[in-house]
């Protein structure tokens, strides 16, 4: 303690001395200003006139007079028409094709690729032999029977017991016989579907009836229908109307 007193004044000094210092440092710390460097960018005036111009450029090519639309619906008329092969319409020079006037060229090559040979036929029929058409072939689509078959000179016709049951398949008699007529033919059918036995209860023929009624009877062995449960056998019928050959 009495070291502290004898040199108090050493001390204070000492202590003042660096005081001094750091505020002087402080001082010229604070009075630097530090500067950025300033970057610049030199343009050249030309390049605003170029902007400019291109511009302007660019504008008049999206500007289209009345002229050039009407050359260029021509070129795409003319362009249409060679793609087909054939030239429907062929303005004349001076003529502008109008929108029209295309419409009605590409629904003629449209109608043309459609029917082909019959396109005139179809350009004189009118809206009613439309109609008709579709009702007559609708109406044939909705009363052809499920149980009827015809294919080649035979129309087959089947008739089970068991309004519920389905054809499954009609085998079609493949017959050399010269007669025509019709033979009725009763079948049984197993749960499974197939025919379990086949006898003829009837005929009318013009001739060859052994060979017919025996291709009747072969036809129904190989028919089939529907499954059902159980191991019940069901009754039913199958009619062949042969045609002369």
């Amino acid at each position: 303690m009495s070291f502290f007193r004898r040199n108090i004044n050493g001390i204070l000094g000492t202590i003042l001395f660096h005081l001094i210092v750091i505020c002087v440092c402080l001082a010229c710390k604070i009075g630097v200003i530090q500067k950025e460097p300033e970057s610049y960018i030199i343009i050249d005036p030309q390049d605003f006139e170029m902007d400019d111009k291109s511009q302007s450029s660019e504008a008049e090519d999206e500007m289209m007079t009345d002229e050039q639309i009407d050359q260029y619906l021509q070129n795409l008329g003319i362009a249409g028409s060679n793609y087909s092969g054939t030239r429907t319409y062929q303005p004349s020079s001076g003529q502008s094709m109008s929108e029209a006037d295309m419409k009605a060229k590409y629904e003629e090559q449209f109608l043309r690729e459609k029917y082909g040979d019959d396109y005139n036929d179809a350009q004189n029929r009118t809206y009613e032999d439309y109609i008709d058409q579709s009702r007559m072939e609708q109406y044939k689509s909705d009363n052809k029977p499920r149980n009827m078959v015809k294919s080649g000179p035979a129309l087959v016709y089947a008739e089970l017991d068991n309004k519920q049951r389905e054809v499954s398949y009609l085998h079609v008699p493949v017959f050399t016989c010269e007669g025509s007529g019709v033979v009725v033919v009763r079948i049984s059918v197993a749960s499974s579907g197939k025919v379990s036995s086949a006898e003829v209860v009837s005929s009318n023929l013009t001739a060859d009836v052994e060979c017919l009624t025996n291709a009747a009877r072969t036809a129904a062995l190989k028919s089939s229908f529907s499954k059902i449960s159980g191991n019940k056998t069901e009754g039913g019928k199958i009619t062949y109307t042969f045609v002369r050959q």
